[in-house]
């Protein structure tokens, strides 16, 4: 009885911390690698992506990211910057059940991306399929890599090369349940979980909630994601970029709009795409050439079955006599690409800010500087009327004072008069003392 008792004091003082809500991840990422982290407890409403987002310090960052729950745990992963910098991931609004109650809260970490590039990348993080599937592996260093892994205890090999981004094709052979993939190249690895449904599927309220909509993902991709250039009159530019594919899911019926104005001055080839496979990419081709002088920027817009899909930045400048010049638009861009500065809270900068994927950039031209509280009108207004109101005191304060000399120097001549008057004459009280 007494180790009964004794067993359920300790299971009462240990509970909270059982059941306690934490976003469980690494303290450390590898620049340029995936982000994996998942969520585990009584969660009483689902979370979706558009409750998830990160930061470096209190700048909010657009990751590619996505969450699923499978079988009770939330899978979060995210494609990091090759940058190293300290970052946190919240989720906001956090509806769970504790030893305490039913509370509501939002989930903060913090982790670092710090040390030597990843080998490699891969997204997605997680799987949930009823069909074969593959996984886009992104080679980050400028040598070839051999990816080993290891699936339904078979393993692969494969070569990937340069900084290049390849796929890795699996069958999942009509088995079902919860599997780990597990990929790796020299000092990097990763542990992913696959959610397999099998041919006939299983009850997805009961095993996995996944959320389709991935923050700041692109169903296309175009590299480079586009072009500014310079030249002359009746000069043309030809230029191409790599349309890619990054998801799981075939694209088709694929066409290129943009303004009507733009339309006599740009040439693209192809200009419409009967499918891009899912992982696969397509050359595309441009020619620009005006016979007039001007500034065109415009949108290059790809549409899949009338959705949006991705998009093509251009921006060119026609003049006469001008060494003609080109340069790509390179994604992703940060800050510190250009030698600018992130300012702190309560700095401004000091020229016009411009935006890179790591937040409002400060140019390198320019400085962070402390903002001097502005003093609004209302401070004004206030400060006036305390002035008013000091200098209508002193002033009452000065008219009481006169009040009371003027009173004084009254009472001090009338009581000179009376005595005057009532004063004996000195012969008479002379003659009175004789």
């Amino acid at each position: 009885m007494k180790k009964t008792i004794l067993f359920l004091i300790v299971f009462i003082l240990l509970m909270p911390n059982i059941l306690t809500l934490d976003i469980q991840l690494q303290d450390n990422y590898q620049p340029a690698s995936t982000f994996l982290a998942t969520l585990e407890g009584n969660i009483l409403e689902p979370i979706d992506a558009s409750q998830i987002s990160f930061y470096r310090r209190h700048i909010q960052v657009p990751f590619l990211y996505n969450i699923a729950k499978i079988k009770g745990i939330y899978y979060i992963y995210a494609i990091l910057p090759d940058k190293e910098q300290n970052y946190s991931i919240k989720i906001k609004d956090v509806n769970y059940r504790d030893s305490q109650g039913i509370h509501e809260k939002d989930l903060t970490a913090n982790f670092t991306v710090l040390g030597e590039k990843a080998e490699f990348s891969i997204n997605p993080g997680f799987i949930i399929t009823d069909k074969d599937f593959f996984i886009s592996v992104q080679n980050n260093l400028d040598n070839s890599i051999e990816i080993k892994s290891i699936f339904l205890n078979q393993t692969k090999l494969k070569t990937i090369s340069a900084a290049s981004s390849e796929k890795i094709n699996f069958e999942i052979n009509d088995e079902k349940g919860l599997e780990y993939l597990t990929i790796s190249s020299g000092a990097t690895s990763y542990e992913i979980p696959i959610y397999l449904l099998g041919a006939i599927g299983e009850d997805p309220e009961e095993d996995y909630e996944i959320n389709e909509t991935i923050i700041e993902k692109k169903e296309l991709i175009f590299i480079p994601a586009g072009i500014v250039a310079t030249l002359n009159l009746d000069e043309e530019l030809s230029f191409s970029a790599d349309l890619f594919n990054p998801t799981q899911d075939d694209l088709v019926d694929i066409i290129f709009i943009y303004p009507k104005k733009f339309d006599s001055l740009i040439t693209i080839i192809p200009q419409k795409i009967d499918i891009i496979e899912a992982g696969d990419s397509l050359e595309m081709n441009f020619t620009f050439l005006s016979e007039e002088q001007g500034e065109f920027a415009e949108l290059i817009l790809a549409l899949s079955e009338d959705k949006e899909v991705g998009s093509f930045s251009t921006s060119f400048l026609v003049k006469e006599n001008v060494t003609a010049s080109s340069s790509i638009i390179e994604e992703p861009k940060y800050c510190s690409d250009v030698g600018g500065t992130i300012c702190e809270l309560g700095e401004k900068c000091s020229v016009p800010i411009k935006i890179f994927l790591d937040g409002a950039c400060c140019p390198k031209e320019g400085k962070c500087e402390k903002q001097s509280e502005p003093k609004s009108k209302s401070k004004w207004l206030i400060f006036f009327i305390l002035i008013l109101a000091i200098i209508v005191v002193l002033y009452f304060i000065l008219i009481q004072m006169k009040k009371k000399k003027f009173t004084k120097d009254i009472l001090n001549s009338k009581t000179s008069k009376y005595e005057k008057r009532f004063r004996p004459k000195q012969e008479t009280r002379e003659s009175l003392e004789t």
